[in-house]
């Protein structure tokens, strides 16, 4: 077939048998090249530019999705606690025993929950939670996201202890830190000192039982000297605690032994024979002029033992 169509261009149009091939074979390059535009335009159409309306439609769509995603994610919906019930939002610092309790604290800290709340602390947000000593890092994070505190101005304004009028120059000095009853460090109790953060069972014992071994704090800077209280930690127990000497045992140097008085944690051995020796041998102290005279007394140790005597 492709002969015969040769042959009819050679003898029709007195060409060569190169030049016919050429031009068969040019035909159908032609059609393409022709076409070519036609297919284009149906392989890549051209994209309309979006219109106001449509434009208006999208992102309807767009917030209505976000919407419903969000609804979704509402925590309450599917997470639930360690001991299988659903969270749900809430105040820690508003929540009852029994709710924090339902949420998946353990009872007793729960309690201290409340208790801190009742000495005057607050939440300001769910970090401010590790302030309890015991809660862990992965409850922490589980509940989270279900704590609901109200801004300050609101919390005020719905507490029923807390009324004041726009003219009310107290308003202004109001803050979301957090209002702390503050305590006498010498009456606490071990229960006391664990809610402050960084504080344990450990330390609170230890801080209990030099206090008990002084005869009572007469200075804070005391509670530094407890061992594992680094300054840190001293400065945060400040802001709940404050220091009342009324109650400080005092040591009656004119009738103590050296047994009892080298109890004190100022005085050791050598310094609380010498306190009994000098007095048996010049009979009772009649001020503290008259204790300066032990030779083995230093200046540092006979100003902290000094809010300590007492002569009668």
């Amino acid at each position: 077939m492709l002969g015969k169509v040769i042959r009819y261009f050679i003898s029709f149009y007195g060409v060569s048998k190169g030049e016919a091939i050429g031009f068969i074979v040019l035909i159908p390059v032609l059609f393409i090249v022709i076409s070519a535009p036609l297919w284009f335009k149906y392989i890549y159409p051209v994209r309309e530019v979006p219109t106001e309306e449509y434009l208006k439609e999208f992102q309807e769509w767009v917030a209505a999705s976000e919407a419903s995603i969000e609804e979704k994610e509402e925590p309450t919906v599917t997470a639930t606690n360690e001991s299988g019930g659903i969270l749900h939002r809430f105040d820690p610092n508003s929540a009852s025993t029994e709710e924090l309790t339902d949420l998946g604290f353990k009872p007793w800290i729960a309690e201290r929950i409340v208790k801190y709340r009742s000495a005057g602390g607050s939440f300001k947000d769910a970090q401010d939670l590790q302030k309890i000593y015991g809660i862990s890092l992965d409850h922490l994070e589980m509940i989270g996201p279900f704590v609901d505190i109200p801004p300050m101005e609101e919390a005020l304004q719905n507490d029923s202890k807390y009324e004041f009028s726009e003219d009310d120059t107290d308003y202004d000095k109001l803050t979301s830190e957090e209002v702390v009853a503050v305590k006498d460090l010498n009456n606490a109790v071990a229960e006391e000192l664990v809610f402050i953060r960084g504080i344990g069972s450990v330390l609170s014992e230890r801080i209990i039982k030099y206090r008990d071994l002084l005869g009572g704090y007469v200075s804070f800077n005391q509670v530094k000297e407890v061992y594992g209280l680094n300054p840190e930690l001293v400065d945060e127990l400040s802001r709940y605690f404050m220091v009342d000497t009324s109650g400080v045992e005092y040591l009656e140097v004119n009738l103590l032994k050296s047994e009892e008085l080298r109890k004190h944690p100022y005085i050791d051995y050598n310094l609380s024979n010498a306190i009994e020796q000098y007095r048996i041998q010049h009979g009772h102290y009649n001020n503290f002029d008259d204790l300066r005279a032990i030779k083995i007394l230093d200046d540092s140790t006979f100003q902290k033992i000094l809010p300590y005597l007492k002569f009668n």
